[in-house]
């Protein structure tokens, strides 16, 4: 009778183990990154507050979408930053310190954050010019580990702006230009 349970828990243990090899392999020397709300703090009439937010969280899927091949992805919602910031006095999830990043990164086990921001958008007839700013923050440190500008120009087909335009005919293609240079990296 012991020499049965012996063998049941050593056949336990051989599983447990050999379940935590298959996971471990599978997310060994890939990078768990946290993709941050995108920021669109633009001063602009084209578009109201909600849309806004809505083409912010429509841009973060594309990232999402766009960064799976790159490791483990991560969706963080301004609302969940605030929870995880909830010591930090004021927190401010589109003005994040080096401090709050690392606070993040050690709550959700990241290695690295990754931030898009758009700085303005100027529409001129059928052109629209938006320049955006990517960085990928170090987890450990809260520092940036890249970071990229890229001033967009497309020509749209409809001069009148809406959420879905910005986002297939600007924002998509120029997050396909960036993202070879984004998946190169060594992490």
């Amino acid at each position: 009778m012991k020499t049965r349970i012996r063998k049941i828990r050593l056949a336990v243990i051989v599983i447990l183990l050999s379940a935590l090899g298959v996971l471990s392999f599978r997310s060994y020397g890939q990078p768990v990154i946290g993709i941050l709300p995108v920021g669109t703090n633009v001063n602009s009439d084209l578009l109201s507050e909600q849309q806004w937010q809505s083409l912010s969280f429509q841009m973060q899927d594309l990232l999402v979408s766009q960064m799976q091949k790159t490791g483990t992805i991560r969706k963080l919602s301004r609302e969940h930053i605030l929870l995880l910031l909830k010591e930090v006095p004021s927190p401010d999830p589109e003005n994040l310190t080096n401090e709050a990043y690392k606070i993040i990164s050690k709550r959700e086990n990241l290695n690295y954050l990754l931030r898009c921001n758009i700085e303005s958008i100027n529409v001129d007839d059928k052109s629209v010019l938006m320049p955006i700013r990517v960085m990928i923050i170090d987890g450990s440190s809260g520092k940036k580990f890249w970071e990229k500008s890229t001033s967009i120009t497309r020509e749209i087909s409809k001069p009148v702006l809406s959420e879905h335009l910005l986002l297939n005919d600007v924002f998509k293609p120029s997050l396909s230009d960036l993202m070879p240079e984004i998946k190169g990296l060594s992490y």
